[in-house]
């Protein structure tokens, strides 16, 4: 297996404009997606009087080598609703498959009911509304829809991708009080474009691997078995 120096080398080769690593660049850098520009071209026009920055993408070829960062997302409970759709769609393009619990209720909106059918339907759970938790299930438009459409109402929410279980692109416990986030620079820069500026904190990367470490079990990915226990 390739070591992660080597599987992301050419996010270090430079740009031809600047001559900084592509990892200094919108695209492959959280701050300097957010910014624009390339951040040792930031630093040196603070601190060495650089006239220009330089404002290149990281190339598509590269995109993949950039590594995702978690973040805590803090949300005030009246925009938590609102705030978990945004995190939502900008992790869509890399989720293959989501995990919930369906605590369906009487007091939800049709729609919402609408959404637990097709959830329901999708999992092969019962079609009557009874408590339910599933732990993988692939994702397509349909499932996708139905899925964001109940997450700000369940207990608890996770979106997977092609890496499985332990790590999340996005998990929502209590309701969405407690909410991590694991983003590209690029995505941090379009979440932070509708969320507050301080609304998304990074977590250690010790504490990121520790809680992968916790959430893992094996056939957990098993279809059938929720949370861990076989039925």
């Amino acid at each position: 297996m390739a070591q992660v120096g080597d599987r992301r080398a050419r996010l270090r080769d430079a740009c031809g404009a600047c001559a900084h690593p592509w990892s200094e660049h919108p695209g492959g850098l959280h701050e300097a997606s957010l910014i624009g520009v390339c951040g040792h071209c930031v630093y040196e026009a603070e601190h060495h009087g650089r006239a220009e920055t330089c404002g290149r993408h990281v190339p598509d070829d590269v995109l993949g080598e950039v590594p995702r960062v978690v973040f805590a997302v803090a949300l005030r409970r009246a925009s938590r609703a609102a705030g978990l759709t945004v995190l939502l769609d900008a992790v869509r393009p890399d989720a293959t498959a989501v995990a919930f619990d369906l605590p369906e209720l009487d007091h939800w909106p049709a729609e919402a009911h609408a959404a637990a059918a097709v959830l329901r339907s999708a999992a092969g759970l019962p079609a009557a509304p009874a408590y339910a938790t599933v732990d993988w299930l692939p994702v397509d438009d349909a499932v996708w829809a139905a899925f964001r459409t109940v997450a700000p109402l369940v207990h608890s929410a996770d979106v997977w991708d092609a890496r499985g279980l332990g790590y999340a692109l996005l998990d929502a416990e209590d309701d969405g009080a407690a909410l991590t986030v694991a983003l590209t620079p690029d995505q941090y820069a379009a979440v932070l474009r509708r969320l507050p500026a301080d609304a998304l904190t990074r977590v250690p990367q010790r504490a990121t691997l520790a809680r992968r470490l916790r959430v893992w079990r094996p056939g957990r990915r098993e279809p059938g078995q929720a949370w861990g226990i076989a039925p």
